[in-house]
């Protein structure tokens, strides 16, 4: 298969976008929204716009697009169309009583709301990566994958405005623990995939792990999208405030993941298996 370079940066931003907003949400139901949550509710409306935008590429007749929803509303593009324009009204409007300084309770509700919109909408992306037809994309693990991905892009983006915004310790030791916890599971799922390509997809594990892809797959997956960003926080958390200038070192975890998260949707698209014979 060759790489659908438009669908790959859309699921991308649109995992970061998600995940932080998702960020935003639980930071708001648990009080430690203090400085940042406006910040990354107006960092995600902006990065889902931008994800939108994205994926008008991947069209062969963008101008013919809200065609889907009245043709199909069942169709994936029809439900991600309405699902991003919900997650979008609900940041707006979260946006809007934060900036206003609303009641904690309205904000909170607001943001459950807006958490179960963007939760429903990365399962829609994710769901699009799973084909019975494609042996390497029939799997759960891949939604598991993109939901683990959007945790930690959006927990680094939280953890940057964090330092940015200064922050309580308490907070920014809070973000450092959950990246990491996050990182751990990400790397799980990934092995998990692999395993499963092991036993059900022929020589697929093989292209990653000393194939054709064994490059792309150890310098950019788990080196640079895992390793690095994990060594970094972990080592942060490790040296607490002896670290020094920590802003640096977690825009380097972000970066990381982020190339990782491209790394790893672009050999997806290299190791889709033929579309099996009826």
């Amino acid at each position: 298969m060759s790489i659908e370079w438009p669908l790959v940066f859309y699921t991308l931003l649109g995992g970061l976008a998600l995940g932080l907003f998702g960020a935003v949400a639980i930071a708001e139901w648990t009080g430690t929204c203090r400085r940042i949550c406006l910040r990354g509710a107006i960092t995600s409306l902006v990065i889902l716009a931008l994800s939108g935008i994205v994926s008008v590429f991947h069209l062969g007749h963008p101008e013919r697009i809200f065609n889907a929803l009245v043709a199909n509303i069942q169709s994936s593009i029809a439900q991600e169309m309405l699902l991003m324009g919900l997650t979008g009204l609900a940041l707006l409007v979260y946006i809007y009583l934060a900036w206003k300084k609303y009641a904690a309770k309205t904000r909170r509700i607001t943001a459950i709301v807006g958490l179960a919109l963007a939760v429903l909408l990365l399962f829609v992306l994710a769901n699009s990566y799973v084909l019975p037809s494609r042996p390497a994309w029939n799997t759960w693990l891949l939604a598991a994958l993109f939901f683990a991905s959007a945790a930690v892009l959006g927990l680094l983006s939280m953890w940057v405005w964090a330092i940015v915004g200064k922050e309580d310790a308490d907070i920014q030791a809070r973000l450092n623990l959950a990246t990491l916890v996050a990182l751990v599971v990400q790397a799980g799922v990934v092995a998990a995939y692999v395993l499963y390509l092991w036993w059900q997809v022929e020589a697929s594990p093989a292209r990653l792990l000393t194939g054709d892809l064994a490059v792309v797959f150890w310098l950019g997956m788990v080196v640079i999208g895992l390793a690095v960003p994990i060594a970094v926080t972990a080592w942060l958390r490790s040296a607490g405030k002896k670290a020094g200038p920590v802003l640096p070192l977690v825009a380097i975890s972000l970066v990381g993941a982020l190339a990782g998260g491209v790394v790893t949707r672009a050999v997806l698209f290299l190791i889709g298996s033929r579309v099996a014979l009826f």
